[in-house]
């Protein structure tokens, strides 16, 4: 990791040395920047609200898609039935949709949290579904043996064998999160990351615009490795079998 981020501020700072445009600032003009605005301007606001939106997105998404996503894909029926309108919603690009959350629940974050949560909730959906059907059905019929209930099967064969590949869907879908989360940012709000950056553009200060993409950084980094995180507490045994391969 530090590798990688002494690169990319090296490669950062070979382009802006370069280049030598106002629009591309050297690395330290943007974490100055930022640093000052943490501190004597609004930018914590800016994040804390950012955090907030994005947050609560992920978290009512995947509430809801993963136990969906469980319930189809463990049921070959079912998936049969709901397979036509999964895809037929997941391919449209959930964008085109935030007009009409706007009219619906208003311009406050509710409208924001919402299209994020739709996002995230059709990527982790399909990918859960792919991971409960591929789960091998003699496990299955070993813990119903046992006289397990429903519930009992759902849990420890279903939830627990696809744990991993949720964490995945988290991981896959959060850099979509982000993105959705700048561009609602850019419609009736005068708070969070995105309008930030946005307003730096508006008075064309480029260190306020890199700044801003830096404090959105940090915030997929930081979420990332909370998942990352919650991986290896969670799913222990997919690291003790690639350290025992290695």
């Amino acid at each position: 990791m530090p590798a990688a981020f002494a690169f990319f501020f090296f490669f950062w700072w070979v382009a802006s040395y370069f280049l030598h445009t106002p629009i591309l600032p050297f690395p330290w003009q943007a974490i100055t920047q930022f640093y000052h605005d943490l501190l004597y301007n609004q930018l914590a606001i800016h994040l804390a609200i950012s955090s907030y939106r994005l947050f609560t997105a992920i978290f009512i998404g995947a509430f809801l898609a993963i136990p969906i996503g469980l319930f189809l894909g463990a049921s070959k029926t079912k998936d049969a039935w709901s397979a036509p309108v999964i895809y037929l919603f997941y391919v449209i690009p959930k964008i085109i949709f935030f007009p009409i959350f706007l009219i619906l629940v208003g311009i406050s974050d509710a409208s924001k949290i919402a299209l994020i949560a739709v996002v995230v909730f059709f990527q982790v959906l399909v990918m859960v579904r792919d991971a409960a059907r591929e789960v091998d059905r003699r496990y299955v019929y070993s813990i119903q043996s046992l006289g397990n209930s429903s519930l009992q099967i759902f849990w420890h064969v279903f939830f627990l064998s696809s744990l991993p590949r949720i964490f995945t869907a988290l991981k896959i879908s959060l850099g979509s999160a982000i993105a959705v989360l700048f561009l609602t940012e850019n419609f009736a709000t005068d708070y969070g990351i995105g309008y930030y950056i946005m307003d730096g553009i508006a008075r064309f200060n480029y260190a306020v615009v890199f700044s801003g993409i830096l404090g959105m950084s940090l915030l997929g980094i930081f979420l990332f490795g909370l998942i990352d995180f919650l991986e290896t507490r969670f799913c222990p045994w997919i690291f003790l079998a690639k350290t025992k391969e290695s």
